[in-house]
């Protein structure tokens, strides 16, 4: 009788070894799988871009931005063909989510840019970026009309296709001066884009051949131009670059319109000197008085 006890604790002791170890050997197979996910099979991109969580408090909205998101996907190339004798020039504009961007110029010679940008607005139709460049001298500050048409970007007045990424591409390094300048600070370093689009502007006399009586300069990157002699208005695109304090671009998206008394024209880009003298807009030679504008 006490033998048959002793081998029946046996048993009971044996088991419970096998119950341990298969209770331990299954833990370690869970954690095996925890540690160690099925592989999943990722797409690869080649867009250079920054984590969020190494972005500029003032930049994180970019990426919250579809029309952001589709301009910073890919580069954008445009090339406009001169004479024969000379070299297309080719310009490439690549946008970074951590808030700057790099243009590239390229024909008989070669420039590059940087700087920050931003787009206040989510609008999907007709848009503006803000772009600075605190560090240039003279500092430059740009506001372009900004779209996208057919899978091109219309950028300035100017159309850009989409070129993919290479993957060898450096994003630039985030300039807090510059981001500032094009977010929390804009209103102080773009006053004159902020001054042409608070009023309409009629002009004081006659205009110059070309010129409106009267331009209404909105913040989404369009306009309006009146003709009174035509009854005429036709509306448009613009842009305009600021370097330094002292000179300053405007382009106009023309359509194809009637409104010039000298006749018809086909649809073009005019670029015109553009400065503010007193309350008063000076466009090339045609000065213009602020009034309420038409809302």
């Amino acid at each position: 009788m006490k033998t048959k006890n002793v081998d029946l604790f046996r048993v009971w002791k044996s088991s419970s070894f096998v119950f341990v170890a298969l209770l331990i050997s299954n833990s370690l197979i869970a954690c095996a799988l925890i540690s160690y996910p099925p592989e999943r099979v990722t797409p690869l991109t080649v867009i250079p871009s920054m984590p969020q969580t190494s972005l500029p408090a003032s930049t994180k909205v970019l990426v919250e931005s579809k029309i952001a998101e589709r301009l910073i996907s890919s580069k954008w190339q445009g090339a406009i063909s001169q004479d024969s004798n000379l070299a297309p020039e080719v310009t490439t504009w690549e946008f970074y989510s951590n808030g700057m961007f790099r243009r590239q110029f390229t024909s008989d010679f070669s420039e590059e840019r940087m700087g920050a940008w931003f787009i206040p607005s989510p609008s999907e139709e007709n848009n503006v970026i803000f772009l600075a460049n605190t560090t240039n001298v003279p500092p430059k500050f740009d506001v372009l009309s900004l779209r996208f048409e057919n899978g091109q970007s219309i950028l300035g007045e100017f159309t850009y296709e989409e070129t993919p990424f290479t993957g060898t591409e450096t994003p630039p390094t985030a300039i807090e001066k510059d981001l500032q300048a094009v977010t929390t600070q804009r209103d102080g370093f773009f006053s004159f884009w902020t001054a042409i689009t608070a009023n309409d502007w009629q002009s004081v006399s006659a205009p110059s051949p070309g010129d409106a009586d009267m331009y209404s300069f909105i913040q989404d990157g369009t306009y309006a131009a009146h003709f009174n002699s035509t009854q005429c208005q036709y509306v448009g695109t613009w842009s305009i670059s600021s370097l330094g304090e002292d000179s300053t671009l405007i382009w106009l998206s023309i359509p194809a319109n009637n409104c010039d008394p000298r006749g018809g024209q086909d649809r073009f880009v005019r670029e015109i000197p553009i400065r503010l003298e007193g309350d008063n807009l000076i466009l090339f030679e045609t000065i213009y008085a602020p009034m309420p504008k038409n809302r």
